[in-house]
């Protein structure tokens, strides 16, 4: 067999995952197959492995349209392990169905026309590392960011155990709105990358820590927007505030109040809040993509927007009326009646 190349991305995963299909994937594939892992808008992709929840983004539906590949959805669900109708439920406790599936869809059907030399050069990017000039990509890690931080957000009665590259950050309790923080996070910061990962979990530690959930989530989105180049929210894009959030830094109290003070007002894009406010343009977008990601602001619908923007209208042109008159006005069987009484009287 002819030594042949698979360009494999695996895509919302967590550490635990994403080793564990790698090692699924060398494990039943024969040792002429060369495995690449890659960003899923390489131009050589031949496999996606992608967490089911975000298979029905715009740009994965996107990609996947302009090159079908071979694509398995990966969920977690409390005793089911196995895979079916293109479900991998993880993890594994047999390959039997998981080796069907990659000799059906790896070997069977690969196209002999992309077939590549063992020695043939890596072109792409390691998955997790998308070029910052790359439109596609960041505008995939935007909608799998906002994905992720929803489900976080989400009130119902389930337990969500939270991981990055380093392990378990904590535990969400969204009925209660809580975080229970585990004591290794207390050395580093959760900052959001593809690779981060939740899990159903029926239980929370004893030595976990519990926070409000919104408040560690707008921390978490400040800090997580001061260091990346993905943008939830575009600079003449309007949001609405609908509660304050305290200040994460030291150093974000001014801006961050200035910036809730103005919203106050009603809503406003980055580029107005900006001009008026005297603050740079990027530190604007990052408040507001940590507002919207955190659940202290929204975006606004456009009919919303028109509203609000013919309420105020309407108010800003209505006819002024003397104070003595508008009471007059609001009184007229009063004034009758006296006028009455002044004539019977001959006043």
């Amino acid at each position: 067999m002819e030594r042949i190349a698979h360009y494999i991305s695996i895509l919302g995963m967590g550490v635990s995952d994403l080793t564990l299909i790698r090692r699924y994937l060398k494990d039943t594939l024969p040792p002429e197959v060369e495995l690449h892992w890659v960003n899923i808008n390489d131009p050589q992709l031949s496999c996606l492995i992608i967490n089911s929840n975000f298979i029905n983004s715009s740009s994965v539906q996107s990609i996947l349209h302009r090159k079908p590949v071979p694509t398995l959805l990966v969920e977690h669900v409390p005793g089911r392990s196995g895979l079916s109708n293109g479900h991998l439920f993880m993890p594994l406790q047999d390959l039997t169905e998981f080796r069907h599936w990659a000799h059906d869809q790896l070997l069977h059907n690969f196209d002999t026309g992309s077939l590549s030399s063992a020695h043939s050069a890596m072109t792409s990017q390691a998955v997790g590392s998308p070029s910052v000039e790359d439109p596609v990509s960041l505008a995939l890690d935007s909608i799998l960011c906002k994905a992720f931080f929803s489900q976080l957000k989400a009130r119902d009665a389930s337990l969500l155990q939270v991981n990055d590259e380093a392990g378990a950050i904590g535990i969400v309790d969204r009925a209660r709105q809580l975080v229970w923080l585990s004591n290794d996070y207390r050395n580093r910061a959760f900052k959001w990358h593809r690779n981060a990962s939740y899990e159903i979990v029926d239980h929370v530690p004893a030595a976990f820590r519990p926070r409000d959930l919104k408040q560690w989530l707008w921390e978490s989105a400040s800090v997580m927007m001061s260091a990346t180049t993905v943008r939830i929210t575009g600079p003449e894009e309007s949001i609405a505030l609908d509660h304050w959030p305290q200040p994460s830094r030291h150093g974000e109290r001014n801006t961050l109040l200035k910036v809730c003070a103005a919203l106050q007002q009603g809503p406003a894009s980055a580029r107005t809040l900006s001009t008026k406010l005297s603050v740079p343009l990027g530190e604007v977008l990052q408040i507001m993509d940590a507002a919207i990601l955190s659940g202290f602001a929204h975006k606004p619908s456009q009919e919303a927007l028109a509203r609000i923007e013919h309420d105020s209208a309407t108010v800003s042109v209505a006819p002024s009326v003397p104070a003595g008159r508008q009471e007059t006005m609001q009184q007229p069987g009063l004034k009758g009646m006296l006028s009455r009484l002044r004539s019977k009287l001959g006043i």
